[in-house]
């Protein structure tokens, strides 16, 4: 771990299926659109922005705490201050145990988010309230990310 982190340090996990799914979908809306089925054109121009926006996560560290943001308009974003830390760890991430690629879970209620875009390593969060969130990363992200922890974050 480092002493020092004053300049956040970020890694992206992107799933070029999910990508791959987002552009199909797009590409089908605008047929739809051409052959005057609106309703079915919205409907996929919709679904292919919503999984364009949900094709990568940017996992960030800084001594403020850490910060997982899905997609270019950062929504959904879960920030957690270095003070609720209570456990930072490498976890490996299954997407058949996550539930699929994708968000996953529900951070108010039931307190537990997976974010799985098919890295097969990953960085595991439990807050002091009991919180998890987990975020699946290359293993080389994984390992640059944890590296850039600050010192003293409980492990």
């Amino acid at each position: 771990m480092i002493t020092d982190s004053k300049v956040p340090f970020s890694v992206r996990q992107t799933s070029k299926f999910v990508l791959l799914v987002g552009v199909v979908l797009l590409v089908l809306g605008i047929a739809a659109a051409v052959g005057r089925s609106w309703t079915l054109s919205v409907i996929l121009l919709v679904s292919g922005l919503l999984a364009l926006g949900l094709s990568y996560c940017t996992v960030t560290v800084s001594d403020r705490g850490i910060r997982a943001a899905m997609g270019p308009m950062s929504w959904p974003c879960i920030n957690i201050s270095s003070s609720a830390l209570a456990e930072v760890t490498r976890r490996p991430v299954s997407t058949l145990k996550a539930g699929g690629l994708g968000y996953r879970g529900n951070w108010t209620f039931a307190k537990r988010v997976v974010v799985s875009l098919g890295g097969s390593d990953g960085i595991y969060v439990r807050t002091t309230d009991g919180r998890q969130l987990q975020v699946s990363l290359s293993a080389g992200a994984a390992v640059r990310l944890f590296d850039r922890l600050p010192a003293g974050w409980p492990a």
